[in-house]
């Protein structure tokens, strides 16, 4: 709280934004600093934060739903012969993720945890499962999702084999 020069009372509160984890602030200017007045500072402080939280909003959208929609739209865009090579990418994807996640709290170490199994343990090639990679974008970018989860994701090679350093 801080008194203004005009007799009026500020009232300021700091909260961690979630989505960029950076500290914002909001304030209330009140006629009086009694007990009441502290109060009703309080719920509109705690209402303007809240929605602040509401404009980021969530799609809620499951992923089933997601890329259904997605599978519709993306043959429209592209060559016939590229999302056909999508098919098996497509089939791995679907498989893997629950039709029931809800999209917005798919995390990013979700995806680079699907695109690890299949690079390291299914042993698909990296530029296989860097497509299944760019499907996932694809897929969050339709979807329009604040952050996407899919972007930014690199793995590293595997080390070469003595077989394949023998070719």
């Amino acid at each position: 709280m801080e008194e203004l020069p005009t007799g009026k009372f500020t009232y300021r509160e700091r909260y961690k934004d979630p989505y960029t984890e950076k500290y914002k602030k909001v304030s209330v200017t009140l006629n009086s600093k009694s007990n009441q007045a502290k109060n009703k500072a309080q719920r509109v402080l705690n209402e303007k934060i809240e929605k602040a939280f509401d404009d980021k909003k969530k799609t809620g959208i499951r992923f089933s739903e997601a890329f259904s929609a997605w599978e519709n739209y993306y043959p429209q865009i592209v060559k016939e012969r590229t999302y056909a090579s999508y098919k098996y990418p497509i089939k791995i994807i679907r498989n893997y993720f629950d039709d029931n996640i809800i999209i917005d709290n798919l995390r990013q170490k979700d995806i680079k945890n699907f695109l690890e199994h299949q690079y390291y343990k299914n042993n698909y090639s990296l530029n296989y499962v860097n497509q299944m990679r760019n499907i996932l974008v694809s897929v969050f970018d339709y979807t329009e999702l604040q952050v996407n989860p899919a972007r930014n994701i690199a793995l590293k090679r595997k080390p070469a084999t003595l077989e394949e350093v023998q070719k």
